[in-house]
C-alpha cells in the first residue's frame, strides 16, 4: 500500500506549532529549575510548616508535570527528584515535631501565662531557633514599638502588655532562652541535616536540568506534541 505523503503546508504548520511547544517547554523548565528550593523552615515570610509538604508549583498542575517528565529524560534528575520528595516529607515531620515540642518550652517558662504574647513570639522563636542552628550566630534586634507597649522583634510583635523597663527585660531574657531552649532540645539538629540534604539535592537536579536546556537534550515527544513529530 501506497504510503499517503503529508502536504508540505501541513508539514510547515506542525513545525510551526512544534517550535512554540519547545519554547514554552524550555520556560517551563526554566520556571521548574527556579522552584527546585524548599523554602526556609519557620520563615516568617513564607509559611509552609502548617499546611502541607512543599511541592514546586509547576508540578502541582499535571499537564505542566507530564510535561517536565516527558521532555526531561535523565534517570539521574528523576531518581534526585524521587529522594528530594522524601526530604523534604521529612522535613515537614520534623517541623511538626519541633514545633509541638516548642509550644511545651513555651508552656514551662516562668510567667508565661502572664504575658500577653502573639502568635509571633513563638513563630519568630523558632524562625530565630533554626537561624541560630543553622549559622551559629544570635542576633536578635528587640525594639519597643512605638506609642504602644509591648515589645517586637524586627517587624514583628511578639508581646502586647509589656510597659516597665523590668517587663520589658523580662520579655526579652525569656524570648532569647526560648529560642536557645528551641535550638538545643527540641531535634533542631536533624531538621538542619535534612535541610542540608535536600539543598544538595536541589543544586544537582538544577545542574542536571540546566544542561539539557544549554544542550537542547530537551526535544522528546509528550502527549501534547508526539502528533506534530508524525
Amino acid at each position: 500500500m501506497k504510503k499517503i505523503q503529508t502536504p508540505p503546508l501541513v508539514l510547515e504548520i506542525k513545525k510551526k506549532y512544534l517550535l512554540e511547544h519547545l519554547d514554552e517547554v524550555k520556560k517551563l523548565i526554566e520556571t521548574w529549575i527556579g522552584e527546585l528550593r524548599a523554602p526556609l523552615p519557620f520563615s516568617r515570610e513564607r509559611h509552609f510548616e502548617l499546611e502541607s509538604v512543599y511541592s514546586p508549583a509547576s508540578e502541582v498542575d499535571p499537564d505542566r508535570n507530564h510535561i517536565l517528565r516527558h521532555h526531561l529524560k535523565s534517570r539521574a534528575l528523576w531518581n534526585h527528584h524521587t529522594n528530594w520528595q522524601r526530604s523534604l516529607e521529612n522535613i515537614f515531620q520534623l517541623i511538626s515535631e519541633i514545633r509541638t515540642r516548642a509550644e511545651e518550652l513555651l508552656l514551662e517558662m516562668p510567667l508565661a501565662e502572664k504575658r500577653d504574647y502573639t502568635e509571633d513570639y513563638l513563630g519568630t522563636a523558632l524562625w530565630k531557633a533554626f537561624a541560630l542552628t543553622r549559622e551559629k550566630k544570635f542576633e536578635l534586634n528587640y525594639t519597643i514599638p512605638k506609642g504602644r507597649e509591648g515589645v517586637a522583634l524586627g517587624a514583628y510583635l511578639i508581646e502586647l502588655s509589656a510597659s516597665t523597663l523590668e517587663e520589658l527585660n523580662m520579655v526579652i531574657h525569656q524570648h532569647k532562652a526560648l529560642v536557645e531552649s528551641i535550638s538545643s532540645k527540641t531535634g533542631m539538629e536533624l531538621l538542619l541535616a535534612e535541610f542540608f540534604r535536600a539543598e544538595d539535592l536541589e543544586g544537582k537536579m538544577q545542574k542536571i536540568a540546566s544542561t539539557a536546556l544549554a544542550s537542547n537534550n530537551i526535544i522528546y515527544p509528550c502527549k501534547f506534541c508526539k502528533y506534530l513529530w508524525k
